[in-house]
C-alpha cells in the first residue's frame, strides 16, 4: 500500500494512492486536481475547481472516469451588486469535485459565493464519506458590503474556501472576519483537507491593505489553495482475521484492515 499524501499548499496535485497485490497489477487512486487561479484548473482523480482572471473564469479541471468529477465553474468581473455600487476585482472560485458529484459552480453578480466543493463517496454505504471535494474561494472589490462568502467543503473531508471583502479578509463556515478574536491558524484550520479521507482543500483570495496568510502590500491580490488530505487503504473482507497490517478491526462479520501510511498487508 502507498497512501498518496494531499497536496500542499498552492498550485500542485495530491499524490497518487497504491494498491497492488503481488504479481497484479496496481489499483490507483489518482490524487486530485489543483484548482485554477489565473490559469486553468488541473485534472486529477477529481478535478480542480476554476479560478477567475482579467474578468473572466478560468477552465476546469476535469475528473477520471469511476474515479471522480469535474471542478466547478469561477467567474470574475466589475458589476453593480444588491445596493447598487460596483464591485471591482472581484473573483470567484469554483468549488473542487468529489468522488460522487461535480464541484459547485459560483454564485454572482448580487452575491459572491464560492462553489461547494462536489460530496464525497460513502463507502460501503457504512455512513463514512471519503473525497469530497474543496470549496472554491472569493476576493470581492466591493468595501462597503459583506457580499462574499467562500463554499463550503463537500462530505467527504474537503476544506472550506475563503473569502475577503475589500482588502478585510475573513473564512468561510462560520463567516469571521480577521481581527475579531479567531486567529488565522485556527481558520486556516477549517481549509484544509481532512487526514487520510483524500478530501481537497479549500480555496482562498485575499488583497490589501496588509492582510492575508503573510506579507502583502496595498493593493496586491493573490490567490491558491491549501493542503488537501492524505489518502487513506481499506481492505475488507468476510469472517475472522486471515491477514496482517494495518490497523485491524471488526464489525458486521467482517474484518477491516486500514492503512493510513504506507505498509504491507501480508495474507
Amino acid at each position: 500500500m502507498t497512501v498518496g499524501a494531499g497536496a500542499g499548499d498552492g498550485d500542485n496535485n495530491g499524490s497518487n494512492t497504491v494498491f497492488q497485490l503481488s504479481g497484479a497489477t496496481a489499483n490507483t487512486a489518482i490524487g486530485g486536481g489543483t484548482g485554477g487561479s489565473s490559469g486553468a484548473a488541473a485534472s486529477g482523480g477529481s478535478g480542480g475547481g476554476a479560478g477567475s482572471w482579467e474578468g473572466s473564469g478560468t477552465s476546469v479541471g476535469a475528473g477520471t472516469s469511476g474515479q471522480g468529477n469535474s471542478g466547478g465553474t469561477g467567474a470574475g468581473w466589475s458589476t453593480p451588486n444588491v445596493s447598487g455600487r460596483t464591485a471591482p476585482q472581484t473573483y470567484i472560485g469554483g468549488g473542487g469535485g468529489g468522488s460522487g458529484a461535480t464541484g459547485g459552480n459560483y454564485h454572482g453578480p448580487n452575491n459572491f459565493y464560492g462553489g461547494n466543493g462536489g460530496v464525497g463517496i460513502n463507502w460501503k454505504s457504512l455512513g463514512t464519506y471519503y473525497a469530497g471535494g474543496g470549496g472554491g474561494g472569493v476576493q470581492n472589490g466591493d468595501n462597503g458590503n459583506d457580499l462574499a462568502r467562500g463554499g463550503l467543503g463537500g462530505n467527504g473531508g474537503g476544506g472550506a474556501g475563503s473569502f475577503v471583502n475589500g482588502g478585510s479578509g475573513g473564512y468561510a463556515s462560520p463567516n469571521v472576519n480577521w481581527g475579531t478574536g479567531t486567529t488565522l491558524s485556527a481558520a486556516e484550520s477549517t481549509m484544509r483537507g481532512v487526514v487520510n479521507t483524500g478530501g481537497g482543500g479549500g480555496g482562498y483570495g485575499f488583497g490589501a491593505p496588509g492582510q492575508g496568510p503573510g506579507p502583502q502590500a496595498p493593493g496586491f491580490i493573490t490567490s491558491g489553495g491549501k493542503r488537501g488530505g492524505s489518502g487513506i487503504v481499506i481492505i475488507r473482507y468476510s469472517g475472522d482475521q486471515v491477514g496482517t497490517g494495518g490497523t485491524v478491526s471488526s464489525a458486521g462479520g467482517y474484518t477491516y484492515h486500514t492503512f493510513t501510511s504506507s505498509g504491507t498487508y501480508i495474507s
